[in-house]
């Protein structure tokens, strides 16, 4: 028997085009030991819960997909206002915000906002996973199916910053 050749296992190993939240849930969730029933309510409203799941478990488990979706979003923003807090140039601005007994958690988020943008240093941050071989994902795509599950969440502006990242926390103690 004839193995195919390395070139030709790679272009079977190619990830699949990005999805949506809901197109990520279906196939996840389509799959064994699940199996969830996938049908919906129609739109027509004729229903009571038009677009809704029509098994109630489906639709807790979207409900779920959602909320860690919107928690994973928001991680990256929390990086970036940490590391403008944190960096020594913003200290006395940064001070003067997180001491103001005014701000509410949501308004000292707003501050922060609007003083990385006026400072010019907003960059659109990615969560990518990174594997110990280098290999790198956009963090919104479902892992490759052919690595393992040790891969480190890594928020980057692109690729190349996310490979450097991963690298540099392993040089360090």
């Amino acid at each position: 028997m004839r193995l195919p050749s390395i070139k030709t296992l790679r272009q079977f190993a190619k990830p699949a085009a990005p999805v949506g939240e809901r197109e990520a849930l279906e196939r996840e969730m389509s799959k064994p030991p699940f199996e969830f029933c996938m049908d919906r309510w129609p739109d027509d409203g004729a229903y009571a819960w038009p677009g809704n799941y029509a098994a109630y478990h489906t639709q807790c488990a979207w409900m779920a997909w959602q909320a860690r979706a919107s928690l994973s979003a928001g991680d990256a923003v929390d990086a970036q206002r940490y590391r403008w807090l944190a960096d020594c140039n913003n200290y006395e601005a940064g001070l003067a915000l997180i001491i103001d007994p005014k701000l509410t958690e949501q308004a000292l988020g707003a501050a922060i906002d609007a003083a990385i943008l006026v400072r010019g240093e907003a960059d659109l941050l990615t969560r990518y996973r990174v594997w110990p071989d280098g290999t790198v994902q956009e963090g919104a795509e479902s892992p490759y199916a052919w690595m393992s599950d040790d891969f480190e969440y890594v928020d980057a502006t692109d690729e190349e910053q996310a490979a450097l990242s991963a690298a540099m926390r392993k040089d360090q103690p």
